[in-house]
């Protein structure tokens, strides 16, 4: 039997300036971007990804500012490492939020799943201990009406992984998922395929992935780019 996961659309924020975020502008482009999407769409589900770049009152303003236009969810409105921060934004705001890709076990979910702080839980399992880990913390948060949207870390093996923990769990909501780079689709091949918007699994054994070696040898290691480096209007460092 298959079962399908529907893949999720992605919002992020623009920069005015190269390498310089501001808050002020960064929501208004926000807002006017989702306002676009919505009246162009009334049907489409909108995941709005701000990337943990706000505070919580900035975040709380922007929530406020796109609720009429209906977001599936706001991911990682802000760092995801304080629960008691997520609680100031869920005290001030009717969206639904979404937040854990940078967390790492079941106990640093913890307190958001217990506290129903957030409505969707970012599990990444390259992150969170494998599918085991990400079972139980599906497991935690199904008690609380909570769903898992996994973090998708760019990977045919992850994106594999992901989809057996999804098909295993009876609160999954949806999965983010983006094509691979060509070498690692030629490096890894498998037969789970996406049509539609939806992932379909594989009848191969295991995850369904097996190992091209030869295809590996003409794709020798290459160290990544580094990410965007980003600075606020004074010049002063701001977080990724």
């Amino acid at each position: 039997m298959r079962r399908r996961l529907q893949s999720d659309a992605h919002f992020t924020y623009h920069r005015k300036n190269q390498g310089t975020f501001d808050p002020t502008w960064a929501i208004r482009n926000g807002v006017a971007h989702i306002e676009a999407l919505r009246r162009s769409d009334d049907d489409v589900e909108i995941i709005f990804e701000v990337h943990t770049r706000l505070t919580p009152a900035r975040a709380i303003e922007f929530c406020n500012a796109i609720e009429a236009y209906r977001p599936f969810f706001v991911e990682d409105p802000i760092r995801s490492e304080n629960p008691a921060a997520f609680a100031t934004l869920r005290a001030h705001t009717n969206v639904a939020l979404g937040t854990g890709e940078q967390l790492h076990t079941k106990w640093a979910y913890r307190e958001l799943i217990e506290g129903e702080l957030i409505d969707y839980l970012r599990v990444d399992i390259c992150h969170t201990g494998g599918i085991t880990e990400g079972k139980k913390i599906a497991a935690m948060g199904e008690i609380h009406y909570q769903e898992l949207a996994c973090h998708y870390t760019g990977s045919p093996v992850s994106t594999a992984a992901m989809l057996h923990l999804n098909l295993s769990i009876p609160n999954c909501a949806v999965q983010e998922f983006a094509p691979a780079a060509d070498w690692m689709m030629e490096v890894t091949p498998h037969d789970w395929y996406v049509e539609d918007g939806f992932i379909h699994a594989s009848d191969a054994p295991g995850l369904g992935i097996d190992i091209d070696a030869d295809a590996a040898r003409h794709h020798p290691l290459e160290i990544p780019d580094e990410p965007s480096h980003w600075r606020r209007a004074d010049g002063s460092v701001n977080d990724w």
